[in-house]
């Protein structure tokens, strides 16, 4: 009996060993849905090589494959700090996603918004909410980004910045030199979705999800 279990264990490493494909280095971000099969995130997360990397989304705690559709994490213009890292990502058309309205409406200093997003070690089936405040900052030109005043927790990469119902950004990056996260606005990522929103809630907590990608190797 017992050298038959051996038997068994031996055939079971054997055939995943040699199936092939075993997902590395994980990655964990947010998505805004803007339609029930596409979202926004950043290019950090959604990776940039399509024959090695792969993608799923996190839906009522059920993982759905996905892909890129599109991907652009460049600097235009060094000097200018013209920096783009966005990407829209197509999920399994088996599943339906809420839709987050996304507005072109500016940024305004000081004004009170919510960062909703997914932590990275956190429960992939509840997003979550921190408030924060619209900031004047430097870094980047205001039609490249916006800022506001808090360091967005990790799993934020993709995030939404939320104010009245509605998505007026999405977080890509956080200041190392200050107390400062950075998003995309609107208006942006607007021109980036071609015109494709297609809103279905004003609750952006229930048009997040989390994103995991992953390195492929054999």
């Amino acid at each position: 009996m017992k050298t038959n279990i051996k038997l068994i264990i031996i055939i079971a490493l054997f055939a995943t060993a040699y199936s092939g494909a075993v997902k590395i280095g994980e990655l964990r971000g947010t998505g805004i849905a803007f339609d029930k099969h596409y979202m926004l995130t950043t290019a950090f997360i959604a990776r940039q090589d399509a024959s090695r990397d792969s993608i799923l989304v996190i839906v009522n705690g059920a993982a759905y494959d996905a892909r890129v559709e599109k991907i652009d994490k460049i600097t235009i213009d060094v000097e200018k700090k013209e920096y783009v890292n966005l990407a829209v990502i197509q999920i399994d058309n088996s599943v339906d996603l809420n839709a987050c309205r996304i507005t072109d409406e500016e940024p305004v200093s000081n004004d009170s918004v919510n960062l909703i997003g997914y932590m990275e070690n956190g429960s992939p089936y509840y997003s979550r909410s921190f408030q924060a405040k619209i900031v004047t900052d430097s870094t980047f030109p205001t039609y490249i980004a916006g800022s506001v005043n808090v360091i967005a927790p990790g799993g934020f990469s993709g995030a939404a910045v939320e104010k009245n119902g509605s998505v007026i950004g999405m977080l890509f990056s956080a200041s190392n030199t200050h107390e400062a996260s950075f998003f995309h606005p609107g208006k942006m990522l607007n021109h980036y979705i071609a015109g494709m929103n297609e809103p279905t809630t004003d609750n952006v907590g229930k048009c997040t999800y989390q994103v995991r990608s992953y390195t492929t190797i054999k």
